[in-house]
């Protein structure tokens, strides 16, 4: 084994091994070296082991000849990828903003996030993320050292506060990155709830990641495809709902790529309008529905009680069919949660009922302990720890810079309003679909369904063969190459009793199970499909929930009430208010 394979990181490199399975690679594709002697860094880069290189630069490290080294190589890197990173680059990081504030513990201050401008170099190996700028409230552990200003060969990727942070050599060989952070990513780490809706803890995933695809390309895990489906919760299928209307909603939008899905409200399924249903209908690829709750009273969805909850689930598809039969509309059984709350029993009875999915504002349960939700979580398409079930995370239009990120680490872009979001018009709406489609990537708006049933992974295995990840129980797998090429496919499986058969274009298949997985191949043409569904065994008795004459009489006034709220902008606007004046009373008491 040469002196740069041999283990010398610790932690750092625990957590390099980490990523680099997860990305898709074997642990030991990438060396590790830790070393604060510049020399001995020259040496190990000469060694003989070409993989790709990641260096730990000690707070001892010398900057000044890795800068000079960068502008003049000074040995024989070859063409491997070289990432350096360390204290040896952050160490002498001062702030003078902190410094001015004598009265408070620097150990407090530091803690504290300020908006930071960060912007995004226009090199392509960013993609949707290519010439964007953000301003994200950072902590003091991501700002960069101002002593890091290498010049000449090199250009900035990232910068932060017009401070060079992430950087790349222009050397033909090797090609150099150098990241201006301590510590590497431990993607095992816990998140806290705030974290899904923060750039903070994505911007810390995005240098190792762009080094990783730098060096093995599409041997790494990444989408095929980029999706996106905006999603607007609650509205009946009515001419108006509040301050959305279908139709000069869709007249808004008539010159822009989109897609929207309503979150529809099986209650509401024998109140549609039929003006409405028809306008659905004919814009059925840009307009339409799934299942949002059942009845959509407080908290429905958060209850511990799986039982009535499995109940719920089949009530809410039976109403779905039954809207069908009235009205020719598909309300697809895509599960979007009540005030976005929902339990581990929750996902149980979807997954009993054989919902696609779920999509939600955060990925913790409300019965969620510490570690359950971690950081490699917020890298994959959909989150699938409890039941096995998919559950993909969405976010408010606010920011389209953190779209491109979900983008970028291979998520779906999807987001949410609600009806008082057009309270102005439809201009902010449009301002975010014309932003989205600006990105410098190849999006399709796709309603919410396919979007799921498409979700997966992919990464080459070898010329002509790729190892596919899908989350779904029915996924959609295309070959849109002018080729014949051979798939692997895995789903997440830790219980294989529940599975009785995988069927690809209604035929049987072998498929086998291990490591938590079920496993399967596919020959497919070019310019191909192939509907893949695992099926499980029968849950049991199909019991329907119906509840007491007393609980339907409280769903009735509440809708009613919710409907006088909403399309009434006195009582709208008075509703806002006291929700505000009660939240401040509780924060203050």
């Amino acid at each position: 084994m040469s002196e740069i394979a041999r283990i010398i990181g610790g932690d750092q490199e625990a957590k390099l091994r980490r990523f680099v399975q997860f990305v898709g690679l074997p642990e030991d594709a990438v060396c590790f070296m830790r070393s604060e002697n510049w020399n001995r860094v020259l040496t190990s880069i000469n060694s003989r082991d070409r993989r790709p290189l990641v260096i730990e630069c000690g707070s001892g490290m010398d900057c000044p000849p890795l800068q000079a080294w960068l502008d003049i190589p000074s040995c024989d890197g070859g063409d491997r990828d070289i990432f350096f990173f360390g204290p040896g680059f952050t160490d002498s990081y001062q702030n003078p903003e902190l410094d001015s504030l004598p009265e408070t513990p620097r150990a407090d201050r530091v803690k504290i996030p300020a908006p930071c401008e960060i912007r995004f170099s226009d090199d392509p190996l960013w993609g949707p993320l290519q010439g964007l700028r953000a301003n994200w409230p950072l902590s003091h552990e991501s700002l960069p050292p101002t002593s890091l200003e290498l010049s000449g060969t090199c250009e900035p990727l990232i910068t932060i506060k017009d401070q060079p942070w992430f950087l790349l050599s222009k050397n033909d060989q090797p090609t150099v990155f150098v990241w201006a952070a301590a510590d590497l990513p431990g993607i095992l780490e816990p998140l806290k709830s705030d974290d899904e809706e923060q750039g903070e803890p994505l911007l810390r995933l995005l240098p190792l990641l762009v080094f990783l695809r730098h060096a093995f390309g599409k041997q790494t895990w990444q989408v095929p495809a980029y999706v996106g489906n905006f999603i607007i919760d609650d509205p009946p299928v009515r001419a108006r709902y509040g301050f959305f209307e279908p139709a000069r909603y869709l007249a808004s939008l008539r010159d822009i790529a989109h897609a929207t899905t309503v979150a529809f409200i099986p209650w509401y399924w024998n109140r549609s309008a039929a003006a409405a249903a028809e306008l659905f209908r004919d814009h059925s690829s840009q307009l339409s529905l799934c299942v949002h709750g059942c009845d959509h009273t407080g908290g429905e969805f958060a209850s511990l009680d799986r039982v009535t909850l499995t109940g719920k689930c089949r009530l809410a598809l039976q109403r779905s069919q039954l809207l069908r039969e009235r009205t020719g509309l598909s309300c697809q059984p895509v599960m979007v949660f009540p005030q976005g709350r929902f339990s581990r029993a929750a996902v149980a009875a979807l997954h009993e009922t054989n919902f696609l999915g779920a999509v939600n504002s955060t990925l913790f349960p409300v019965d969620a302990q510490v570690g359950d939700v971690r950081l490699a979580d917020l890298m994959e398409p959909a989150y699938t720890s409890i039941e096995d079930f998919p559950i993909f995370l969405r976010r408010y239009p606010r920011d389209p810079v953190l779209c491109a990120v979900d983008l970028f680490l291979g998520r779906t872009l999807l987001v949410v309003e609600h009806q008082e979001y057009f309270r102005h018009g439809y201009g902010d709406c449009r301002r975010f679909f014309e932003a989205i489609n600006n990105l410098k990537c190849t999006l399709s708006w796709l309603p919410l369904d396919q979007i799921v049933r498409r979700a997966c992974l992919q990464r080459e295995i070898e010329p002509g063969r790729f190892e596919v990840r899908f989350y779904s129980n029915n996924f959609v797998l295309e070959n849109p190459s002018d080729k014949r090429l051979s798939y692997r496919l895995v789903r997440r499986c830790n219980r294989p009793t529940l599975i009785r058969s995988v069927v690809v274009d209604g035929s049987p298949i072998s498929h086998a199970f291990g490591d938590g997985e079920v496993t399967f191949d596919l020959e497919m043409p070019s310019k191909t499909s192939a509907s893949i569904q695992l099926v499980e065994t029968d849950a049991g008795a199909n019991v329907v929930f119906k509840g007491s004459l007393a609980y339907r009489v409280r769903v009735l006034v509440r809708r009613r009430i919710c409907e006088l709220r909403d399309n009434h902008l006195w009582i709208w606007l008075c509703a806002r208010w006291v929700k505000r004046a009660l939240r401040r009373g509780n924060n203050s008491a």
